[in-house]
């Protein structure tokens, strides 16, 4: 009985769009040589939904046994929507809603345009019907960056979009 060496999926992370997500498989011997697909069949659980799916691989003809790797599946995005709205030393943003698919949203604030560094602040929003964050208490007359992205909870897990696009706002005095 031959030995497989690695697996390997072409894609670990996915953003939900309601179709069932299949990575492709390539499984490569101990000699690095890869392994003929007729040596193997491939099923996908969980993979139409947000959360981990998993793939089991069962090896058959000159291997013998079963592997499993998993991949993980995103909610879709937000935007901020308009411009974010400079208050009395603070700012406040808008989002689009999601409907399906999301727990909650993360705004994320910071002076530094790439988010980096302890002036970047993160608040989550536990609410799904949310559409907007208004923050106090900041800077007078300071530019900050604004971006939000939803997250969903699925046993205890938490899975989060992709970053919306950044927009800036100076802060009221």
């Amino acid at each position: 009985i031959r030995h497989v060496g690695t697996v390997s999926l072409n894609h670990i992370s996915y953003t939900y769009n309601g179709k069932p997500k299949e990575p492709s498989v390539t499984l490569k011997d101990t000699d690095g040589k890869v392994i003929d697909s007729r040596n193997y069949t491939v099923a996908y659980e969980g993979n139409t939904k947000v959360g981990n799916a998993r793939v089991t691989i069962l090896l058959k003809e000159d291997y013998a046994g079963v592997i499993f790797r998993t991949f993980e599946i995103c909610p879709e995005g937000t935007s901020v929507s308009g411009k974010v709205t400079s208050r009395n030393r603070g700012f406040q943003v808008k989002w689009k809603k999601r409907k399906r698919n999301v727990t909650g949203y993360e705004v994320q604030y910071s002076t530094n345009k790439r988010f980096a560094g302890k002036e970047t602040v993160t608040k989550t929003i536990r609410k799904k019907l949310a559409t907007k964050l208004t923050v106090q208490n900041l800077k007078p007359g300071t530019k900050y960056y604004v971006r939000v992205r939803t997250y969903k909870t699925v046993k205890k897990k938490e899975f989060c979009s992709a970053w919306s696009k950044g927009r800036s706002v100076i802060t009221g005095k």
